[in-house]
């Protein structure tokens, strides 16, 4: 190795060089060009060739020249260790472009459109000028804000009558009686529940593992639960029947 091409290294690079190594948690090619360094150094000992390293490293000679050359060219670890960015063409979606596409997609769609639609998106941002060209594709990874046009989620207002409206208030008024160990105020619910079992069977859960089964279930029959909570004492009970008949509800009243 000539004169000029020699890599003498400090004690502080060498000390970040294996506490890169010895960490482990490094890409293995930053390791590998982080290996190449040590080996090439001269401070601590003869410095071995480029194709005894790329034989010790399982590289290549021209990638050991190009880690020896980036390091004694800027005598930075880091222009040596890792890949820098290469020019070339400036982001077309700026911050900018973004704030303007965001501000479009929460306005009203064009006249005769029900909802934007990604490629309406990218066309109107062509016709506005504020970019020559861009894909539905482009517009779809820019939002990242989770702004979903192509989605439509519906509410119901009710209309009750005012007959709704006094049933309604005698229960909310019932609600809002102090408690009563004498007339306790019960709610009652019932629900329809399908009995599953795990032919393959389960693994039990551990610490820090929760429990696991087969996704292939057996459907072997349905029952149904009733609910009874009593809110301001704190009970609770469920009742399991095989039906869901009048009298069920009415054995449960009782």
């Amino acid at each position: 190795m000539s004169k000029h091409r020699k890599v003498t290294l400090t004690d502080e690079q060498r000390q970040e060089l294996e506490a890169l190594i010895h960490a482990g948690n490094a890409p293995a090619r930053t390791q590998t060009r982080a290996r190449i360094l040590l080996l090439s150094d001269t401070n601590k000992s003869k410095a071995h060739s480029e194709k005894r390293i790329a034989a010790t490293m399982m590289c290549s000679a021209q990638t050991v020249h190009n880690v020896r050359h980036r390091f004694i060219e800027h005598n930075d670890l880091s222009t040596a260790l890792y890949d820098q960015p290469q020019p070339g063409q400036a982001p077309k979606i700026t911050g900018e472009v973004e704030a303007k596409l965001v501000a479009m997609i929460c306005s009203d769609p064009p006249e005769g459109r029900k909802r934007w639609t990604l490629q309406l998106v990218a066309d109107k941002l062509v016709e506005l000028k504020i970019l020559d060209s861009i894909s539905d594709v482009a517009v779809m990874k820019c939002l990242k804000n989770e702004l979903k046009p192509w989605r439509v989620k519906s509410w119901c207002i009710p209309k009750p009558s005012a007959k709704y409206v006094a049933k309604m208030e005698d229960v909310l008024a019932v609600y809002v009686l102090p408690y009563n160990p004498k007339r306790p105020v019960v709610c009652i619910d019932e629900c329809s529940k399908e009995l599953h079992s795990t032919p393959h069977g389960h693994v039990p859960m551990q610490a820090g593992q929760a429990e696991k089964q087969d996704y292939e279930y057996k459907r072997n029959d349905t029952c149904n639960m009733f609910i009874s909570v009593e809110p301001l004492s704190g009970k609770r009970r469920v009742r399991v029947t095989d039906r869901r008949t009048n009298q069920d509800f009415a054995e449960l009243l009782r």
